[in-house]
């Protein structure tokens, strides 16, 4: 099994959980990164996802994304 690249490898979440480099501020999916049990919501371990299944995180389910990373420039000197 492949890792989810782009997650974060040298600090975890308060649930001692890794954090994306990147996430969906809507989108898809929403349900695949949050589980609920006796009423709690908790995240899943993003470690789990292999590259084919490697959407990001989404924090608003809506059916297609409005808005991602993916067309944000980043840039840099020094």
């Amino acid at each position: 099994m492949f890792v989810l690249a782009g997650i974060v490898d040298n600090a975890n979440g308060d649930d001692n959980k890794p954090m994306s480099i990147l996430s969906y501020a809507n989108g898809p999916k929403f349900d695949a990164f949050f589980t609920v049990e006796n009423g709690n919501v908790s995240r899943v371990d993003l470690k789990n996802f292999t590259e084919f299944e490697a959407q990001k995180p989404v924090a608003v389910p809506l059916k297609f994304e409005t808005h991602s990373g993916a067309d944000v420039g980043i840039f840099a000197s020094g």
